[in-house]
């Protein structure tokens, strides 16, 4: 439920942001205890997880919480596959963003709330416990507040999270293939984009906005030299632009790539 505006004789600061959480639905299922690792003699475990909740209410990625690696031994593992199952399929009433905003008239006590939706991410926790004989499974918050995600991720993973689907997609497939065309090339955020970075040296960079997504070969020279193969791609300077549902190929990009570790050694 949001936040109700203020009212009274003092008009709230208009630079102040409010963040509305977001709700689970009552209907979202919880992990059932595998009955393989019951069997297997498993007993008890805990998997934390970050969910990270997309503007629309459904799941749009989940992780292991940082800072909290889980133990790799097979019980641990199925604990993770029954968490990773269940939540994929939650759904939230999304979380919102409320600014208050001035009326057309100043000295107007009530003020109206500007609000939009966000990504935002939850850390979860799922105990798995054998009692009296039969797994049970309990599920709560790791922490009372919920951070939002606020426009700076911090790695490429959290980069894709809050994009759509089809854009998320594109540039998995677009990541995948970069990390086969130069595999010792260190991911990271520069600029707000996912980048590569190569013998300290950026390499390529991609990207999405509203309306398509982008890789940044970060010269325009490497675009020039393979004017004649992105001739039917909208670029400029150092830049690719392509929609989602039309990726770059993958033998093309890997050219680039490599075009690109031969312009930075030279």
């Amino acid at each position: 439920m949001l936040n109700e505006p203020e009212r009274g004789s003092e008009q709230p600061d208009p630079s102040r942001e409010r963040i509305t959480p977001a709700y689970a639905s009552p209907e979202n299922k919880l992990p059932d205890y595998p009955a393989y690792a019951l069997r297997a003699g498993c007993r008890d475990g805990i998997v934390p997880v970050r969910v990270t909740i997309g503007t629309d209410g459904n799941v749009a990625a989940q992780q292991d919480v940082p800072g909290r690696p889980l133990p790799s031994d097979e019980c641990h593992m199925a604990f993770r596959a029954a968490v990773q199952g269940a939540v994929k399929d939650w759904r939230f009433a999304p979380a919102f963003r409320q600014k208050p905003v001035r009326g057309p008239d100043p000295r107007a006590p009530i003020m109206r709330w500007e609000q939009s939706p966000i990504t935002i991410y939850i850390d979860f926790e799922s105990s798995f416990q054998v009692v009296h004989g039969k797994g049970v499974v309990r599920t709560r918050r790791a922490r009372p507040e919920q951070p939002p995600m606020v426009g700076r991720p911090k790695t490429i993973d959290e980069y894709l999270a809050v994009l759509s689907p089809d854009k998320r997609a594109a540039l998995r497939k677009l990541r995948r293939i970069i990390r086969s065309a130069a595999p010792k090339a260190e991911e990271r955020i520069s600029y707000q984009l996912a980048a590569f970075r190569l013998d300290g040296r950026m390499l390529v960079a991609f990207g999405a906005t509203e309306n398509h997504c982008a890789f940044y070969l970060m010269s325009s020279s490497t675009v020039a030299a393979y004017k004649d193969e992105l001739k039917k791609y909208d670029t400029s300077k150092g830049t690719i632009r392509f929609p989602p549902d039309k990726p770059l190929p993958a033998a093309l990009v890997r050219k680039l790539v490599k075009g690109r570790i031969a312009e930075n050694a030279g």
